[in-house]
């Protein structure tokens, strides 16, 4: 039998990071929480192989990202430290330690361009930084973690309480009638609660010796929609009366262009962890959650 799992999770502020504590307090299970204050990777990437030698966690779980997606388009050497370098260096050091590693990447490293879900062997062609720099992450830590790492792609990240589009959307409503949405991007929401238990599902399987994937993607589940859909759905769950416009992203534009569709296929995570909950399910939870 081995011993218990102990977690060094990289990230302490972001959605997943905070998800990932709550349910770790859940289930007892011991985790590290590094943030910035203690290692700023995009300052020095290297910091991140130092504390997976030193420390006692028998799988690392990578949370940590640039992902202010406009902003990387301008801050490459940032997003290239922690999306890129970064992850490289716990690849080797997990691989020379003979510990688990957990990497979160994203459906950005598709061009979104495809009309039936992305697979996991489908083929990467990233549109903008922040996709490109995500994905020499995936490729560092698959080619340097090779039978210690698993990658896992997830879309749409949100919680109850952070900076995201649930909690916008919620702000904007409190003084405005109408809301502009844009209604050309498709994808599925990930609730970072589900998330943090799809990788604790991973962690366990990897720490207990079982047949665990180099990459799965891992997303809620439910019909495929988009950012105005998902507005008009947070609206009715909230019982909160604003009409949302739909454009198309022509109309919003931006410095980083986004994949206009992003939906990816998780039956390889389902087949072996049972159903992921759905985006609505996911939806009325990070709503309670705000309640509390």
């Amino acid at each position: 039998m081995p011993p218990p799992l102990k977690l060094l999770v990289f990230g302490q502020n972001g959605q997943l990071a905070k998800a990932l504590s709550r349910l770790c307090q859940i289930q007892d299970i011991t985790a590290q929480f590094i943030g910035s204050s203690t290692a700023d990777l995009a300052a020095n990437p290297q910091q991140a192989y130092e504390l997976i030698t030193q420390s006692s966690a028998n799988v690392v779980i990578n949370a940590a990202a640039y992902t202010q997606v406009d902003k990387a388009e301008t801050d490459k050497a940032a997003a290239q430290a922690l999306n890129h370098h970064a992850p490289k260096n716990m690849a080797q050091a997990c691989k020379a330690q003979g510990k688990g590693l957990i990497h979160i990447s994203t459906d950005y490293v598709f061009n979104g361009q495809a009309h039936a879900p992305y697979e996991l062997g489908d083929a990467t062609d990233p549109i903008n930084i922040y996709g490109a720099t995500k994905l020499q992450g995936e490729l560092a830590v698959k080619d340097h973690g090779q039978g210690v790492s698993t990658c896992l792609r997830t879309s749409w990240v949100y919680d109850g309480l952070s900076p995201n589009f649930l909690n916008t959307m919620l702000r904007l409503a409190q003084n405005r009638s109408d809301i502009t949405v844009v209604n050309d991007q498709i994808g599925r929401p990930t609730y970072a609660a589900d998330l943090a238990k799809a990788c604790l599902d991973i962690a366990l399987g990897r720490h207990s010796g079982n047949d665990i994937k180099q990459i799965y993607h891992v997303t809620n589940s439910g019909t495929p929609i988009s950012w105005a859909d998902f507005a008009r759905a947070i609206f009715k769950a909230a019982h909160i009366s604003c009409r949302v416009k739909d454009i198309p992203s022509s109309g919003y534009p931006t410095p980083a262009k986004r994949p206009a569709y992003s939906v990816m296929d998780i039956s390889d995570y389902e087949a072996q962890f049972g159903p992921l909950p759905t985006w609505q399910d996911g939806l009325i939870r990070a709503l309670n959650e705000r309640k509390i």
